[in-house]
């Protein structure tokens, strides 16, 4: 039985086969990475990310929050210190995938990505500025049915800054979905499986691992505080990375 079967859109993939990055960089000149923290661009991308960093693609990665509310009952860790951390370890991450990429990082508080209203068209202007404006070129951005407030609200930042005639090709990467106990309706038009060999999937790992206050217990007084599971840390470097069609 497949292990996650019982979350659907793993369960709907499953027996799926799996293609080389090649197969979803055919033709692409640039990539841009919208993550809605730091962390989500190595989860949902870190093998796509080492390959058109083989091909020396133009590679820029937007980093939209700062990720300074994991931790919120630290006193060792306070936000300001924390997004400091956060913004390292993404640095750290980017040059163990892609040396080469530019990182643009938005800072905007954890849980406080515009909505609606002027602070959403600012956020999205802002954006849009980053975004590559040429057909050959590939958007990555977060899932539109991920559980996260600030998941959602990237897809939708992603999708103004776009506006409806962008030329640029567009598709997700579910993070939280991967694991909803419900099948979202509409889902996705299709969806291509990304796999690296063992090498490509160390480099990963190790990129992981730059994420450190998210990935193990460097945070002591907050046992609250978020730290991904072994076990999800695993799938994410072991599993095909997925690939939405918008």
């Amino acid at each position: 039985m497949n292990a996650h079967s019982q979350y659907p859109l793993l369960a709907a993939l499953h027996g799926q086969q799996a293609g080389a990055a090649a197969d979803l960089l055919d033709g692409v000149a640039s990539l841009c990475v919208v993550a809605p923290h730091p962390d989500d661009e190595t989860l949902g991308c870190g093998l796509l990310l080492l390959a058109a960093a083989e091909r020396d693609l133009p590679i820029t990665i937007v980093c939209m929050t700062d990720g300074s509310r994991s931790h919120p009952g630290s006193v060792a860790w306070p936000a300001e210190r924390l997004a400091a951390e956060r913004r390292l370890e993404l640095t750290r991450a980017v040059r163990c995938l892609a040396p080469a990429a530019t990182v643009v990082w938005l800072g905007y508080p954890d849980t406080g990505l515009p909505t609606d209203g002027p602070a959403l068209a600012a956020a999205s202007a802002r954006l849009a500025r980053h975004l590559p404006q040429r057909h050959d070129a590939l958007i990555l951005t977060t899932w539109p049915h991920d559980p996260h407030g600030d998941h959602a609200s990237t897809t939708r930042l992603v999708e103004a800054a776009r506006g409806p005639d962008h030329p640029a090709r567009l598709f997700h990467y579910p993070i939280w979905g991967r694991f909803l106990d419900r099948d979202p309706r509409p889902g996705f038009d299709r969806a291509l499986l990304v796999t690296g060999d063992t090498e490509a999937r160390a480099r990963k790992r190790r990129a992981l691992a730059c994420h450190r206050t998210q990935m193990s217990r460097l945070i002591p007084d907050d046992p609250e505080g978020f730290v991904m599971p072994k076990w999800m840390q695993e799938h994410f470097v072991e599993h095909p990375e997925i690939y939405l069609a918008a």
